[in-house]
């Protein structure tokens, strides 16, 4: 390519990257500011990247959706809050989940949505695999994650807000022709160029600017985010015993220094996982893998089961019907939604998207000795409204509560200690400026218990009520 060419590529680049960083693509909010503020501090601490994470409802659900699922989260334990998550998994991974999380939020977010969606899809995969390359290599597990996440950047951010150039790609690729050649016919260079320039913009870290810039492909880390890709790229269309993934296991127990049928089982431990996060974000499984996939086990027994199937959700439990309505408080949190508004928000989604039977947030009075039912969801739920105040110290479903700011577990009440069937449940008194103000009840039908993934969204949205009351009119 001769000099006037790569002036005129640079130039096509450059209008490209102004219309995305004018478009609000970059992920540039208050939030993600902060966690690259307490990031960079050498005097940060864990509780102020819980802090801040923890302020925005939306990214706290998504990462700690993230590490729950058994690529991060190894020890299988329940992880429900920013604090736990960096405690079990690391400030680091935190820290890089939640920016990468913003990241994809905003991907999703545009017309080609699904494009950007098989994009995505194959990314998770992607990811998935390099993380567990790196952990057997001793590497840096949740930057190579990023790096692997983020490696087509360029692509998704183009396909996330392009209208007639992405028309005219998928045109040309439907004709027949490569689809760098149809990059290269309509915008004048490859997205992967594109890419390059977003990554420095946005600051998405060493690694990623390493892997697109092409030149270290000898760096074992960029290695694993290379192979990760194609083995994700393969797993769409070709199953684990073909001679092309194969091929490509053979490249990788040289790569990790691995027998070949460990290699595979690896990969297959993997897949799951993978299929996890991405149902977080709302994508197809059948994106993201092709059912022919075997899962062979190793005859070494030298890898270890990821727990891949563990933690399926219970029934009545929606984890993303959980993330969409912390979302949507949020979103209308900023917006300026009434008080009211927002506390029927949280008290419905413990009902539709955590499962609860019955929800109920009720008021102390001003002498701070009687509770009234003030919000309420489920079945029946509003007949609680004409019932006397409730006194909390004849309760001990209440006086638990008060003596422990914290989410409590109860099981086998008694009826007359709470509001309805006396069931299984959770409660959390709030409190503001270091006074008890109210208390949110949950509880399920006789004879259910509550399983973890419904406490842990007892947590989360229990969480948003004293920023609710603080903030809103």
């Amino acid at each position: 390519m001769n000099q006037s060419a790569k002036t005129q590529q640079a130039l096509r680049v450059e209008q490209w990257r102004g219309k995305l960083n004018a478009s609000g693509l970059p992920v540039f909010s208050r939030t993600i500011r902060d966690v690259r503020n307490v990031s960079s501090s050498s005097r940060s601490s864990a509780r102020d990247l819980s802090d801040v994470i923890g302020h925005d409802a939306s990214m706290a659900a998504r990462v700690i959706q993230i590490a729950n699922s058994p690529l991060f989260n190894l020890q299988n334990r329940d992880i429900d809050t920013i604090s736990s998550a960096v405690v079990l998994v690391g400030f680091d991974a935190v820290r890089e989940l939640a920016i990468s999380v913003s990241v994809i939020e905003e991907m999703l977010k545009g017309r080609q949505h699904a494009k950007v969606g098989q994009y995505m899809a194959q990314a998770f995969h992607a990811a998935a695999q390099a993380r567990a390359f790196a952990r057997i290599s001793g590497h840096k597990c949740e930057e190579v994650f990023v790096a692997a996440l983020l490696k087509e950047v360029g692509d998704m951010a183009f396909w996330s807000r392009a209208d007639q150039e992405a028309e005219a790609i998928e045109n040309l690729v439907t004709q027949g022709a490569d689809l760098v050649q149809a990059q290269l016919e309509v915008l004048g260079f490859e997205l992967a160029e594109l890419g390059r320039v977003l990554a420095a913009d946005w600051n998405l870290g060493d690694l990623v600017e390493q892997v697109l810039d092409g030149r270290h492909d000898d760096v074992p880390m960029v290695q694993h985010v290379q192979f990760g890709h194609q083995v994700a790229h393969l797993l769409r269309t070709h199953d684990l015993e073909s001679e092309a993934l194969t091929d490509v296991a053979g490249q990788l127990a040289k790569h990790l220094d691995m027998k070949v049928t460990d290699v595979k089982t690896l990969i297959s431990n993997n897949l799951d996982g993978a299929d996890q996060i991405a149902k977080q974000f709302g994508l197809s499984p059948s994106l993201m893998r092709t059912d022919k996939a075997p899962r062979p086990q190793s005859d070494t027994g030298s890898v270890k089961d990821t727990g891949a199937g563990a933690g399926q959700q219970p029934s009545g439990y929606d984890a993303q019907a959980l993330f969409s309505a912390l979302t949507d408080l949020a979103e209308d949190l900023e917006a300026g939604a009434s008080r009211d508004e927002l506390m029927q928000r949280i008290v419905d989604g413990l009902y539709q998207a955590v499962g609860f039977c019955h929800v109920y947030f009720a008021l102390f009075t001003p002498d701070r000795t009687k509770l009234v039912v003030k919000y309420s969801a489920g079945a029946d739920a509003a007949a609680a409204h004409s019932w006397p105040p409730h006194d909390p110290q004849s309760a001990p479903v209440f006086v638990s509560a008060l003596a422990d700011f914290k989410a409590q577990l109860f099981t086998d009440v008694v009826e007359q200690d709470a509001w309805h069937f006396g069931g299984c449940g959770a409660v959390v008194a709030v409190k503001l400026a270091q006074k008890p103000v109210g208390m949110l009840y949950a509880e399920n039908a006789i004879g259910e218990s509550v399983s973890a993934e419904q406490f842990m969204g007892f947590r989360q949205l229990g969480q948003q009520i004293a920023l609710v009351l603080s903030q809103a009119a």
